[in-house]
């Protein structure tokens, strides 16, 4: 141990944790070089990705990273998410006339929307939610005990063999999908059209890489922040009170608010420090996903040998009290006194999350509409602590207990509103 630095062994497996900002921004900020790639874990990258490959959050550092993060980069940049407005305007629409929670990754990989009634939709996330339970860190004997793999009633390898089929199967299914409605010209243009038209395409496993991130990325992380934060409105009456007299400020009615919903920009600053404070107090991912030491590097003078394994312990790091003076307070405020302090949500450095700009717009104006629209509370028992309120503490992606919310109407107009594009 060394400071907030620590080093444990997890069976064959060395890794060092960083549990404070400074000492995070010297690991990650100080050796992107070094900590450029992923360790390799059996149970996700031998048996879950090994038809498909892994993710681009997930893949080693290589060529073929290189070009997936390209490709990645064109469809998250800020231009980007501009340009996809008008699919986070349908799908935030279509949200509020359900009442349910939506996915719209899907139509800028495929060019074809999802349904929570749609089977193929259900089986996603019921399949992607599993795959992130399986890659716990702390939870899966298999990746850090060898011999733990040859024991015959080990149910982590045969859970992971029938998600990658599973897996294999849905993604088979939206690959025909495309390419029949490509032979038949019907098609809305998404990354698989255009790689197959772009002058350079990705191999077809470079494809899937990039593919299988938009797929998984905001299924389980995306959705837990709305959720945590929807659970933070229902018991905190006046920071919901203080969010809807912001956007009242800034967008008189609602009609103005959604034709907003179409423009590059935030106008409603309370919003933004609710989206950012939601993001902090229920960090998505209390440990981000670990990096691999490829070269050798210093760190409070100690020397951090190649192949050891790094892991940025995220929620430590949005709690740090130095930094965040009261971190166990939920106040969005401190966002507007400070607009310039760190998030650790979406990581550091080279490998830290390239969607967060897509992130958080959909999260921001979700919101925002949400709030405009109803007045949430919830049963009595609901937990909103970000501790005691978990689901599974285990879980990859920290996802509140089961809550019943209670959605009041404020305008009944909004149902012609939100209809008007459906």
């Amino acid at each position: 141990m060394h400071g907030d630095v620590i080093r444990v062994q997890l069976g064959s497996m060395t890794i060092l944790v960083v549990n404070s900002a400074s000492a995070a921004k010297r690991v990650f900020a100080g050796s992107t070089t070094a900590l450029s790639s992923r360790p390799v874990f059996h149970t996700f990258h031998e048996l879950i990705a090994g038809t498909l490959g892994p993710t681009i959050g997930t893949a080693i550092y290589g060529d073929a990273l290189k070009r997936g993060r390209k490709a990645t980069a064109a469809e998250l940049s800020k231009p980007a998410v501009k340009a996809n407005l008008g699919k986070i305007d349908l799908e935030t629409r279509h949200f509020l006339h359900e009442l349910m929670f939506y996915v719209y990754h899907e139509s800028i990989c495929y060019g074809r929307r999802m349904y929570l009634g749609d089977p193929l939709t259900q089986e996603i996330i019921q399949v992607e939610d599993e795959i992130l339970r399986l890659r716990s860190m702390t939870d899966n004997l298999q990746d850090y005990l060898s011999f733990f793999r040859l024991w015959p009633f080990n149910g982590y390898y045969s859970k992971a063999v029938k998600l990658r089929e599973r897996r294999d199967a849905y993604v088979a299914r939206l690959n025909q999908e495309i390419q029949a409605k490509m032979r038949n010209n019907s098609h809305e243009e998404c990354l698989y059209s255009k790689n197959q038209t772009c002058p350079h395409p990705l191999p077809l496993e470079e494809l899937s890489t990039v593919l299988l991130t938009f797929l998984s990325g905001g299924l389980a992380t995306e959705s837990n922040t709305i959720h945590w934060s929807l659970t933070l409105l229902a018991t905190r009456p006046e920071i919901q009170e203080i969010a809807y007299k912001s956007i009242r400020e800034v967008y008189p009615n609602n009609e103005q608010l959604f034709k907003a919903g179409l423009e590059d920009v935030e106008e409603i600053p309370y919003i933004s420090a609710l989206v950012r404070e939601s993001l902090r107090y229920y960090t998505p991912s209390r440990l981000a996903l670990p990096r691999l030491a490829v070269q050798t590097f210093q760190y409070a003078g100690k020397i951090i040998p190649k192949g050891t394994t790094v892991i940025l312990n995220t929620f430590a790091c949005n709690m740090d009290p130095t930094l965040y003076g009261d971190p166990e307070n939920f106040r969005p405020e401190r966002w507007l006194n400070n607009p310039d302090l760190p998030i650790f949500s979406y990581g550091l450095g080279y490998r830290m999350c390239a969607g967060y700009a897509l992130a958080n717009r959909v999260i921001y104006i979700l919101l925002a509409r949400i709030i405009s629209c109803f007045e949430i509370s919830a049963s009595l028992e609901v937990d909103a602590d970000h501790i005691t309120g978990c689901a599974d503490p285990a879980h990859q992606a920290m996802a509140p207990k089961p809550t019943g919310f209670y959605f009041r109407l404020r305008d009944v107009k909004v149902l012609d509103i939100c209809s008007a594009a459906l």
